[in-house]
């Protein structure tokens, strides 16, 4: 699976999306405890098992990569982390775009 290398790309769709949104609330970041960096390495476990497997799906991976940013310390592992998931966010909507494309015989609701 290949992700975008062109942050930039990434970052301008955020950007259109949190346009249409009015939250500018500065918060604490709350990562880096030592629980979600357990959670984050039994992840990146669970993923590689899932993938062997050939049973790793969206949901697993998405949960992973923002468990990895919940494990991040620091203001650059955390920004690198959460443009994983972002990125991880639209290739699925992508995907989910294409399979809609794709066939018109979906039952409306299904979920893969």
């Amino acid at each position: 699976m290949s992700y975008p290398t062109e942050l930039t790309d990434i970052e301008r769709r955020l950007r259109d999306i949190r346009a249409v949104r009015v939250v500018t609330i500065d918060r604490p970041d709350g990562t880096g405890t030592d629980a979600m960096r357990r959670v984050a390495e039994a992840d990146r476990a669970m993923v590689k098992d899932l993938t062997d497997r050939g049973w790793l799906t969206w949901r697993h991976l998405l949960a992973a990569r923002m468990h990895a940013a919940f494990a991040a310390s620091g203001p650059d592992a955390l920004r690198a982390a959460l443009l994983d998931a972002a990125a991880v966010t639209l290739d699925w909507i992508e995907a989910i775009d294409r399979r809609s494309n794709a066939t018109e015989s979906d039952t409306p609701g299904e979920s893969r």
